[in-house]
């Protein structure tokens, strides 16, 4: 029977403690594992925005408010002068969009664009925007301003979001772990 035999040289049982104490005293490590998950969150927030910018409902089933038609008009008569504007709601200046945007697959660490939030704490990843109005859009002021969410509460975010930041955490936990049992 043909078969393929691997030897493990190093104690993986001692490996594997060291694993342990490794994400529980965080480090480079944890932080790896922090900012791949913060990424996967904003893989997921992004398409999202856009797609509700331009009208539809993203996958937790929000949807936004149409813009008002003074708004509309605002925007086609800037269009008119700076063909770049985005008659997309929330899109003008494409700087909230940009600053809710993930770091590449290739990055070590976060982006730093521009108002964006990204920051690996000692328990947990914190992922958003300090975009002016960003605030006011996301909560809405009752009649004023509708309510945008540019995501949908941690509660509400629909499976296939939690199946996207556990897969990502799952192949970075793989990466950790070759690289203790090395």
């Amino acid at each position: 029977m043909p078969t393929i035999t691997i030897r493990v040289r190093k104690n993986p049982r001692k490996k594997l403690v060291k694993l342990k104490d490794v994400l529980r005293k965080g480090g480079t490590a944890m932080n790896r594992l922090l900012f791949v998950i913060g990424r996967a969150v904003l893989e997921k927030v992004h398409p999202a925005f856009v797609t509700k910018s331009e009208g539809g409902t993203d996958e937790s089933g929000l949807r936004w408010a149409p813009l008002a038609p003074y708004t509309v008009d605002k925007k086609r008569r800037l269009k008119a002068k700076r063909p770049s504007i985005s008659l997309d709601t929330l899109t003008e200046t494409q700087l909230l969009i940009k600053s809710l945007t993930p770091p590449s697959k290739s990055a070590r660490g976060p982006s730093r664009r521009k108002d964006q939030v990204f920051n690996v704490t000692s328990d947990g990843v914190e992922v958003g925007t300090t975009r002016e109005w960003a605030w006011t859009h996301h909560h809405g002021v009752p009649g004023r301003i509708p309510q945008r969410r540019l995501w949908p509460e941690v509660a509400n975010w629909p499976r296939s979001w939690w199946e996207h930041i556990g897969e990502a955490a799952k192949m970075e936990l793989v990466e950790i772990i070759t690289k203790l049992l090395r």
